[in-house]
């Protein structure tokens, strides 16, 4: 990728890549990070996600074994499983000075340690505001395009212009 993406998506499982083929089909240069090289450098080989089907990636999506890449985005998007987040944005961090305006997860549960919400961990772990991506939305059909709607939470931190700028960045027609 020569310029950086708009979008840094951290989780490859089947929820991240399809919301990465999703913003991909809408548009935005994504970068998908996974923390296991041999399942990205497969990723990018084959051009689709073992549990998507046949669904092929966008050009535009570009499955990445180094994190430097997604770190470098606009926007960052979480899509990591909820009791390893910390501990890997710990690790991310320490690879990038680059911090975007904020982070966005879309990870499922509450942390065992602490019994919090994940954007309740995060926000001090990264010193940015963390917003939450959520919705009756199933992987396999985001992938495929099928209409679905998700909603975007953000903290007081963001303004109300901004929040309605990240829906209008964020909404694909379906």
């Amino acid at each position: 990728m020569k310029q950086p993406p708009d979008l840094g998506i951290f989780g490859a499982g089947s929820w991240g890549t399809a919301l990465a083929i999703a913003w991909s089909r809408a548009g935005h240069r994504v970068a998908l990070w996974g923390r296991t090289p041999e399942k990205m450098l497969a990723l990018a080989a084959t051009r689709r996600h073992p549990r998507l089907g046949e669904v092929e990636l966008p050009a535009t999506l570009h499955p990445v074994v180094d994190p430097e890449a997604a770190l470098a985005a606009r926007l960052w998007i979480s899509v990591l499983p909820t009791q390893a987040s910390p501990t890997v944005w710990k690790d991310l961090l320490t690879r990038t000075r680059h911090r975007p305006e904020l982070l966005l997860h879309s990870s499922k549960g509450i942390l065992a340690e602490g019994h919090r919400c994940l954007s309740e961990a995060l926000e001090p772990l990264l010193r940015l505001p963390v917003g939450v991506l959520s919705g009756p939305t199933f992987a396999d059909e985001v992938s495929q395009g099928l209409p679905s709607a998700i909603v975007l939470a953000l903290p007081d931190s963001v303004s109300d212009q901004r929040a309605l700028e990240l829906q209008h960045h964020l909404a694909t027609e379906r």
